[in-house]
């Protein structure tokens, strides 16, 4: 092998064993990027750039969270709920994980979302574009429940809080 190629292999080498390149930051952020125009062709190669973050850190939340978006989009339901489902396991206050979760979810009495949900909702240090999503949840839970009161109240404290987020007076 001539010493050229050989020297190239060791550069490469000694690069990637420097950790100078977050190759999992790499993977998800190539993955966002084509998963924001999400065309059907896109989609794949999002999910194949998750896949590839996934495979060099597997408790990657973020690439979890997105593979799941990409498989929603794919209508690969249950593969969605195992992605989102990962992804709360390994970080279990990722507020758009739970969000996006309810979407895909029918919830019967005993889902552990639920009060999970419940509590961080009643959390003290909640951001108000999280607490507001997360009143969007709880009242998707809730309406699966048929709970339509508590869900009625949840979309209009959600409501709320959008409004005075995006500063709109609609009166």
């Amino acid at each position: 092998m001539p010493a050229s190629i050989v020297s190239a292999i060791i550069e490469y080498i000694n690069l990637f064993e420097s950790h100078s390149i977050n190759w999992s930051e790499l993977a998800i952020n190539s993955g966002s990027s084509l998963s924001i125009n999400c065309f059907a062709n896109k989609v794949v190669q999002a999910a194949q750039a998750f896949n590839k973050a996934l495979f060099i850190k597997p408790d990657y939340h973020e690439a979890l969270y997105n593979m799941g978006i990409c498989l929603e989009k794919q209508d690969n339901m249950e593969e969605a709920i195992q992605a989102y489902s990962k992804a709360l396991s390994i970080k279990p206050a990722y507020i758009d994980a739970h969000r996006s979760l309810s979407r895909v979810t029918k919830y019967k009495v005993d889902n552990p979302q639920i009060s999970a949900v419940k509590d961080l909702l009643n959390g003290p240090e909640i951001q108000d574009e999280d607490r507001c999503k997360l009143h969007y949840t709880y009242a998707k839970m809730n309406e699966d429940l048929g709970d339509f009161n508590v869900a009625f109240d949840n979309y209009v404290a959600g409501g709320k809080i959008r409004k005075a987020l995006l500063s709109y007076n609609g009166d």
